[in-house]
């Protein structure tokens, strides 16, 4: 429940990542974790949910140290290398709000209202000095009206700082690194945030260029940049929405709410950037209706699974290429299903849908909402015969440069010419497996994996996931600090 500073590196021991400590596999995997979005290996698990794996396999490789975390609750408490604790204050009516938070993973926040010049003060700590690389994440949250809106401010209360990120209108990011008196400007994000909506911020410097990502979208680069040596260790003041004006006395307040905060000491690539910002934004499945487990499975007996809130699958498709891969282990309880029976569907109701991978008697059929077909993905762009058996199959299907791709058992199947142009995609349409939204298009089987992607498989990769087979790697629990 404290700001945890994880410390330095010590050795070969893994210490928890900024969200907690996690699971993660225990051996290498061939399963690659590029693009990965979500990932279910359908294990029983507690009471009616099927849990997103996805943050193992991004994370697995991801060893992170932060200066400084905190999300989940927050009292005032920063733990420096020698496990001394350090207070900082919550002032002005700054508080703590422990729901209303970005994510699920992240439920709560630090509250800060201009009017009421309140922010947040930790006292200065060794490893937040300007090094010859750093990251700074953070959730932050606009309110009020627009003024020259400081996220962070790390300075030593002279108008010279280390660190300044602040928005100054809902269409300009900016980062200020000390170059000078008053620092320079490393680097200016435009279009990036709006006013009463949560954003993911990652700011970067690897001491030759400085990269701003929003929503682990990049929105701006500049370099070189030239920085001067950091400002001493012991007149720094770490502020939250505020700048630490003229010797100690705040000026500038925010209306700036903040939370998921981590700095580091090094630039984060970016398998690491995206591990912060999915791991809050689990697509875990909520199961519905008639089901029953196996060993290593869930099978589906008129009911289904889903995620109403599929926004991350969204983020991931809708703002990148326009790409996209189903991958899924699944046997089918029989080879008589029609409707098509929905085994995997973003759709609103049997009407309206942005995908769906369906069984037609004997054939396999994917609807695919794009500039070729209507609201309900018709005409299916892709309809192939004699797919359909009662074996457990490994089927893959892939969207990018205008075709669509079916792979079963390793091998691929056929390819089809079809718009990827996503553009009329509805965002609020929830992930479903084993039906539709309004319990009435049933596919009747069992699934063994899942695993969705914002890039298109390739064969050399279907074909080393079709050998590892359904089965994933055991997870461990990483140490704690």
């Amino acid at each position: 429940p404290d700001v945890i500073d994880r410390g330095p590196d010590t050795g070969d021991t893994d210490v928890c990542p900024p969200t907690g400590c996690l699971p993660v596999p225990c051996e290498d995997s061939v399963r690659s974790s590029d693009g990965l979005i979500a990932l279910y290996d359908f294990e029983e698990g507690a009471g009616s949910v099927v849990y997103d794996r996805s943050v193992d396999y991004v994370g697995a490789a991801v060893s992170l140290k932060a200066a400084l975390v905190f999300g989940q609750d927050f009292n005032g408490q920063i733990h420096d290398e020698s496990g001394n604790a350090h207070h900082g204050t919550l002032r002005g009516g700054a508080q703590w709000s422990p729901s209303g938070g970005p994510t699920p993973g992240l439920p709560g926040y630090l509250s800060h209202d201009a009017s009421e010049q309140s922010y947040t003060e930790v006292a200065h700590h060794p490893r937040l000095q300007l090094a010859t690389s750093q990251t700074i994440a953070y959730w932050r949250r606009h309110k009020g009206s627009w003024g020259d809106e400081i996220g962070i401010d790390l300075s030593k209360g002279d108008n010279s700082y280390a660190i300044k990120h602040r928005a100054t209108s809902p269409t300009i990011l900016e980062w200020d690194l000390r170059g000078g008196p008053q620092g320079s400007r490393a680097a200016t994000a435009s279009g990036s945030v709006a006013a009463a909506t949560w954003h993911f911020v990652v700011m970067t410097w690897d001491g030759a260029q400085a990269r701003i990502f929003v929503d682990d979208m990049e929105r701006a680069a500049a370099g070189p940049t030239t920085v001067t040596a950091p400002i001493a260790a012991d007149t720094q003041l770490l502020l939250l929405a505020a700048q630490n004006a003229v010797a100690n006395d705040v000026r500038r307040y925010s209306n700036v709410d903040i939370t998921g905060l981590a700095l580091f000491d090094r630039a984060l690539d970016t398998d690491e950037r995206k591990f912060l910002h999915n791991a809050g934004r689990p697509m875990d499945l909520e199961i519905v209706g008639d089901t029953h487990w196996l060993e290593n499975g869930i099978g589906l007996d008129g009911g289904g699974l889903r995620q109403l809130d599929a926004s991350p699958l969204y983020d991931r498709i809708l703002e990148g290429q326009h790409a996209f891969s189903f991958e899924m282990w699944v046997k089918a309880n029989n080879t008589t299903q029609g409707g098509p029976a929905r085994i995997v569907s973003l759709s609103r109701d049997p009407f309206n849908r942005n995908f769906t991978l369906g069984a037609q008697v004997l054939a396999l059929e994917m609807r695919l909402r794009n500039t070729d077909t209507n609201d309900n993905g018709a005409p299916a762009p892709l309809l192939q015969p004699a797919q359909v058996t009662t074996d457990l199959e490994h089927y893959v299907i892939t969207l990018s440069q205008r075709q669509a791709t079916l792979y079963r058992n390793g091998q691929l199947v056929h390819t089809v010419a079809t718009s990827t142009d996503l553009s009329s995609w509805q965002r609020t349409f929830p992930l479903l497996l084993g039906n539709e939204a309004t319990l009435d298009r049933p596919w009747l089987g069992a699934f063994y994996l899942l695993a969705i992607y914002d890039r298109p498989l390739d064969l050399a990769t279907i074909a080393r996931h079709f050998a590892e087979g359904p089965a994933t790697p055991p997870r461990c629990t990483v140490p704690g600090p």
